[in-house]
C-alpha cells in the first residue's frame, strides 16, 4: 500500500498562510475547507482565498478578514478554544502540539514557565486559523508523511514588541533548532520564515530531503510581500513507497588517516542533508593498520551530495556504494503529559498495530535537568502513558 506525503519546497520561507495557500492549490476543496474552518473560527472571522498570477505564476493566497477587532489570546484560553471546538480528534491534537512548542519556544527564550506564556501576534486570529488550518488540511488531503528541502530563513532584522531583532527571530530560531532543519538566506532582507511556519515543520517534517514518489498535485501557496523574485511555496503532493519497505543506498568508505574528533562534524553535516543513518564501526586495513568503516544510509537520489561532504570533509579517496532494502515499521511522533511536563515519544505501528514506544531523548533528558527528576523514572512514565493513550 502506498502512502500519500507531501514536499515542500521552502526556496521564499515559509509562513502559515502561505503553507495554507500551498495546500489549497493542491485540489483541495476550497469551499467546503473555509466554511468548516470558519465554523470553529469567532464569529465575524470570515476566509478568503482565491487564484492568483503573480510573478508569471499562478497559485493561491489564504487571507484571514474580520469584522472587528480580535484580541490576542493567551496560551491557555487558545487551547480551550480549541478543544471545545467539533473538529476531528486528530486536527485538535496537532493543533494543540503545534501551539505547546510555540509556547515552549517563548518559554525557553524568555525564561518562564508555558503556563505564564502570552501569545500576541501569534495569539491573534489570524495566526490561530494558520494553525488549525495546517492541521485540517493536512487531514483533509490524507497526507501521511512530510519532508521538506532546506529552509531559505531571509536575512536582516525584524520588528518586534522587543525592539528590533535579527532574523531568524528568537521563537523561529528556537523551533528550526528543535527540528534539526537545515536553513540558508539567498539574502533577502526579509523576514522569510515566521514561528507559524516554524511551528509546521517542527511538527510535521520527518525529514529534509526530496524523497521518491509519484506526483499527484503541485500546489503554490503566495506570501502577501513582494520580493525581488517569486514569493511562493511550492507544495507537492503524491505518493510513495509502501511503509514496510523501502529502496535506499549505503555509502561506505574505510578510514585510517583522521582525527577521530573530526568525524561526529561530519556525522552531523550528513544527517542534515537527509542521511537516515550514519555509523562507524572499527576494522582492520592493510599493514594490519587500525581503520574505521563509514557507513551512510540513504536515498539514492543524495548519494552524490553525501559523497561530496565525505570527499570535502574526510581524508577519503573514494568511497563503495550499493542498494540496500529496508524493511521499517511507520512510526509518529507525538507528545504525552507527565507529571513534571510535556515530553515526546517515537510510536511504531505494523498493519495499523502499536508494537513499540521509545521516549524521545533529549526531550526526557530536558525534563530530568529543569526537575531533578531521575531520567529512567521519566522514562517509565512517559512509556506507560503513550501506551495508555495510543494503544488500542
Amino acid at each position: 500500500m502506498r502512502k500519500k506525503i507531501l514536499f515542500l519546497d521552502p526556496f521564499s520561507g515559509i509562513s502559515g498562510d502561505m503553507f495554507l495557500a500551498s495546500l489549497l492549490d493542491c485540489r483541495l476543496d476550497r469551499e467546503k475547507f473555509s466554511l468548516d474552518l470558519e465554523s470553529f473560527l469567532p464569529s465575524g472571522v470570515k476566509i478568503k482565498s482565491k487564484k492568483v498570477k503573480k510573478s508569471g505564476f499562478t497559485g493561491t493566497t489564504f487571507k484571514v478578514e474580520t469584522a472587528e477587532e480580535q484580541p490576542s489570546r493567551s496560551l491557555k484560553e487558545i487551547r480551550k478554544l480549541i478543544k471545545n471546538s467539533e473538529l476531528d480528534a486528530e486536527v485538535i491534537e496537532e493543533s494543540l502540539n503545534m501551539f505547546n512548542s510555540l509556547g515552549e519556544a517563548e518559554a525557553s527564550i524568555h525564561g518562564t514557565e508555558l503556563e505564564e506564556v502570552h501569545f500576541h501576534e501569534i495569539g491573534a486570529v489570524d495566526s490561530i486559523a494558520d494553525i488549525v488550518g495546517a492541521a485540517l488540511a493536512m487531514e483533509r488531503l490524507g497526507i501521511k508523511k512530510l519532508f521538506s528541502a532546506p529552509l531559505n530563513t531571509g536575512t536582516g532584522t525584524v520588528n518586534t514588541r522587543h525592539g528590533r531583532l535579527p532574523i531568524p527571530a528568537p521563537a523561529t530560531s528556537k523551533l528550526l533548532e528543535k527540528s534539526n532543519a537545515p536553513i540558508y538566506s539567498t539574502g533577502e532582507k526579509e523576514e522569510l520564515v515566521t514561528p507559524t511556519g516554524a511551528s509546521i515543520i517542527e511538527n510535521y517534517v520527518e525529514s529534509f530531503h526530496r524523497p521518491n514518489c509519484k506526483i499527484e498535485s503541485t500546489g503554490r501557496g503566495f506570501g502577501s510581500r513582494e520580493l525581488s523574485g517569486p514569493n511562493y511555496l511550492r507544495a507537492l503532493v503524491g505518493k510513495t513507497e509502501s511503509e514496510k519497505e523501502e529502496n535506499l543506498v549505503m555509502l561506505e568508505t574505510n578510514i585510517d588517516d583522521m582525527n577521530p574528533e573530526l568525524f561526529p562534524p561530519v556525522e552531523e553535516k550528513l544527517l542534515s542533508k537527509g542521511a537516515l543513518e550514519v555509523f562507524r564501526r572499527p576494522v582492520k586495513m592493510k599493514k594490519n593498520r587500525s581503520g574505521v568503516l563509514v557507513s551512510v544510509l540513504l536515498p539514492r537520489n543524495m548519494a552524490e551530495t553525501a559523497f561530496e561532504i565525505l570527499a570535502r570533509e574526510t581524508t577519503t579517496l573514494g568511497a563503495r556504494l550499493h542498494p540496500v532494502e529496508r524493511l521499517k515499521t511507520e512510526r509518529k511522533i507525538k507528545e504525552v503529559s507527565t507529571n513534571w511536563g510535556r515530553a515526546e515519544v517515537k510510536l511504531a505501528y505494523l498493519n495499523d498495530e502499536l508494537v513499540n514506544v521509545a521516549p524521545e531523548f533529549e526531550s526526557c533528558r530536558k525534563l530530568s535537568n529543569e526537575k531533578g527528576i531521575p531520567l529512567k523514572k521519566i522514562y517509565a512514565e512517559v512509556r506507560d502513558l503513550a501506551y495508555k493513550k495510543y494503544e488500542g
